[in-house]
């Protein structure tokens, strides 16, 4: 079963006596398991009717006693054992023995992350309990599941934003759960999220360094892009989330130089390319060191780059020097030496 079909099975208050939470994405488990408490036990219900072990502390005795105890002015009674599991197996049979005949009047909720499943124990939740999984989401679910999220906080997404936390999120050393959290209390009061909010506010910060990599290289700044690149490499940044910022850098330079040429309004060029207006004379400058041809040069050298990347073994820090070296290269050929482009700085 998937966290959204229980999430039905709750509202229809259709919850059975015994539940199996296990998997990866250990932030929608808790959430699924807070939602899964809020609809049995108001919150002046939980004193005497919600209990919490965890299976590390090996208290078999407490969490039978918990189980089979009637509720107190309540109509069910609830006790979560999280990381199960990882109780002693000397405790299991005693478990076991409970799954088999569970108590109508208390629902047990019992969780784990990535299980044996050889384990007898696993086999016997499966067999007794209703088993939902939370395996880690890929980035186009975890993509939905952050715009939901966001519009019931009433936080607007733009497409690069959104983009740009799953990558930097959704790798499986992250909990994208705390990280959103996170970029909400950095929000505050404003209801739209930027690329800018995301470097910002997610993991660190330390990669906020990375706006002056991309206008080192849209600069056409070799010395300084080549330093700042390996300095924001050594801090941990993944090569893939520096390209996909290069490559929305020169999307919006490619965009102002095209629209430049068509004499367009300048407030009209930063709305387009998703950039505020302040930033627009330094755009133009960056922007005329390139033309039509070196822009598709450049967007087939990313996409070799993201190619590479993606595959095994290879050197990610050697593929983006050489790919600032070679945008550098082009830029220099084509762009002014010296204009307001050059700054580094956002």
């Amino acid at each position: 079963m998937t966290s959204a079909e229980l999430k039905k099975k709750l509202q229809r208050r259709e919850i059975p006596a015994l539940l199996f939470f296990y998997g990866e994405d250990a932030s929608s488990l808790e959430e699924s398991l807070r939602l899964t408490i809020d609809s049995l036990l108001e919150p002046q219900q939980r004193d005497f009717n919600l209990h919490q072990f965890s299976g590390r502390d090996n208290d078999i005795e407490g969490i039978l006693d918990a189980a089979q105890t009637l509720p107190a002015f309540a109509p069910r009674r609830v006790v979560v054992v999280k990381n199960v599991l990882e109780m002693s197996t000397s405790h299991h049979p005693l478990l076991i023995d409970y799954l088999q005949q569970p108590v109508a009047e208390t629902v047990v909720v019992l969780t784990a992350g990535t299980p044996d499943k050889r384990q007898r124990l696993f086999q016997a939740l499966r067999k007794s309990a209703l088993v939902v999984e939370f395996p880690r989401p890929r980035e186009f679910q975890l993509a939905a599941l952050v715009k939901e999220k966001g519009a019931e906080r009433g936080v607007r997404f733009s497409g690069d934003a959104l983009s740009l936390f799953c990558q930097r999120c959704g790798t499986e050393s992250v909990n994208w759960q705390v990280e959103l959290d996170k970029l909400f209390s950095f929000l505050g009061e404003k209801k739209s999220a930027t690329v800018e909010d995301i470097v910002e506010a997610t993991l660190d910060g330390s990669a906020a360094s990375v706006f002056d990599v991309i206008n080192a290289v849209g600069g056409c700044d070799g010395a300084a892009a080549l330093t700042l690149l390996r300095q924001l490499l050594e801090e941990g940044a993944a090569p893939l989330f520096v390209l996909s910022m290069l490559i929305r850098h020169f999307r919006q330079l490619w965009i102002c130089e095209t629209m430049g040429r068509q004499k367009a309004e300048g407030s009209a060029i930063a709305r387009q390319a998703e950039f505020p207006p302040y930033f627009l004379d330094r755009m133009r400058g960056q922007a005329a060191c390139f033309g039509s041809r070196e822009y598709q040069r450049i967007f087939e050298w990313f996409l070799e780059t993201d190619r590479a990347l993606k595959s095994s073994s290879v050197d990610g820090a050697a593929l983006l020097e050489s790919l600032a070296a070679r945008i550098v290269a082009v830029g220099k050929s084509k762009g002014p030496e010296k204009g307001p482009g050059r700054s580094r700085k956002v």
